[in-house]
């Protein structure tokens, strides 16, 4: 609708619009581009509305307009130049005193270090943006967000939570999203899927599998491509891990051709290791390399270090499952993950790096490294109430024992 109330501006004799209005129609039909995944449009409509921002010397407009760019950017992963036009959005912000803008520009540029993995600076971001009370006004208009925290914002805040290891204050931030969802809040598509990815890494899969059905449907519903490619790979890890093969075989077959090109805005690095964590988990071994492999050389031509780690702990797993691979190799993908992890404060994953560590000493023999690392990662699961891995840990230290005995 709104693409054809600038297409009907643009027949209007010269001169009947103010270049204000102009500029603020566009405006107003610039975020339907992003959601719908007419990424090249939007491109376009982005590069218009910032020269026409500048031309105006309107510092709100502009502010809007730079806030565009740096989602422009960060979806082409040109991470520098949309750190960059975030900060140009939120200084314009700041001059003008306007909160709106400024919690925009905050949460787009929380939204660049998210991307690249880095999720304790990108918390900081999604704190600054969801600052206000928490307050779920009554008689609120459905879809309406005032009163409210910015809802992308707190699904963000949610994630980066879930990436930290901090889940019992996730927890709240996720029902009270939810709440928000069901009062007619809007995107809810957003926010679903990312209460979807807080249940997966804590691993209450049955959970996070029924959120991403259903930001799917809400997104079929709206014609939405938003979170479309973060939900599938997500949902296809979740089916994979409790063992629906077959759910999951399905899903990956509809994904074949995301190896190469998949459905955007997406994290290509992130998708890819969801995918390659389903493929592992329904031994497809090769396959599950090829997508590990091509998600790393994602992470390193980028610079997504947070990625880099996810990475290269699937690879590590990989080669635990192929019996041609040696273990030392697994041991340097471990590793390496773990102490990126380890410097972003990325606990589940060093929890899982830690598992697979344990994994290594036992195929190669020392029980007593096996003994440590399982008995960091359970500290560390129990820590943050990842029990479903605790319990499949637990389950290796019995394996560990057991061959300690017949050694």
């Amino acid at each position: 609708m709104m693409e054809q109330a600038v297409q009907a501006q643009e027949r209007l004799p010269a001169g009947s619009v103010t270049p204000q209005e102009v500029f603020d129609l566009r405006l107003q039909a610039t975020p339907s581009l992003f959601s719908t995944a007419d990424m090249e449009r939007f491109g376009e409509r982005v590069a218009e509305i910032v020269t026409r921002a500048e031309r105006l010397g309107d510092s709100a407009r502009l502010s809007r307009a730079y806030t565009h760019s740096c989602e422009y950017l960060r979806s082409q992963h040109e991470y520098t130049r949309a750190l960059e036009a975030g900060e140009k959005a939120l200084g314009l912000a700041i001059g003008v005193g306007d909160a709106d803008l400024k919690t925009r520009a905050t949460f787009q540029l929380g939204c660049v270090y998210a991307w690249r993995g880095e999720e304790q600076r990108a918390l900081e971001h999604f704190d600054a943006a969801t600052a206000e009370p928490f307050i779920l006004t009554e008689g609120a208009a459905a879809g309406s967000s005032s009163g409210f925290p910015y809802l992308p914002a707190l699904a963000r805040r949610v994630m980066a939570l879930a990436g930290l290891g901090r889940f019992s204050e996730a927890l709240p931030l996720a029902a009270y999203a939810t709440a928000l969802v069901e009062a007619g809040v809007q995107p809810a598509a957003f926010a679903l899927a990312y209460v979807g990815g807080l249940c997966l890494a804590q691993g209450r899969i049955e959970e996070a599998i029924s959120q991403f059905l259903h930001s799917l449907d809400v997104q079929r519903e709206r014609g939405f491509q938003i979170a479309r490619a973060f939900c599938t790979s997500s949902l296809a890890e979740a089916y994979a891990v409790c063992g629906r093969r077959a759910e999951a075989s399905a899903i990956l077959e509809e994904t074949a051709d995301w190896y190469r090109s998949m459905p955007g805005p997406a994290q290509r690095s992130l998708v890819l290791t969801r995918l390659g964590s389903a493929l592992l988990l329904v031994d497809r071994v090769d396959d599950a390399r090829r997508y590990g492999s091509r998600a790393l050389d994602f992470t390193l031509r980028y610079g997504e270090p947070g990625s880099e780690a996810n990475a290269r702990h699937l690879l590590g797993q990989v080669m635990l499952h192929d019996a041609l691979s040696s273990p030392e190799l697994a041991e340097v993908e471990f590793r390496e993950a773990l102490g990126i992890a380890t410097r972003l404060g990325m606990r589940p994953l060093a929890a899982h790096c830690r598992r697979g560590l344990a994994r290594v000493s036992q195929r190669r023999g020392k029980h007593d490294d096996a003994r440590d690392h399982i008995l960091a990662a359970t500290t560390m699961y129990r820590e943050m109430e990842m029990f479903f891995w605790l319990d499949r840990t637990e389950e290796l230290a019995l394996e560990s024992r057991e061959a300690l005995k017949r050694a």
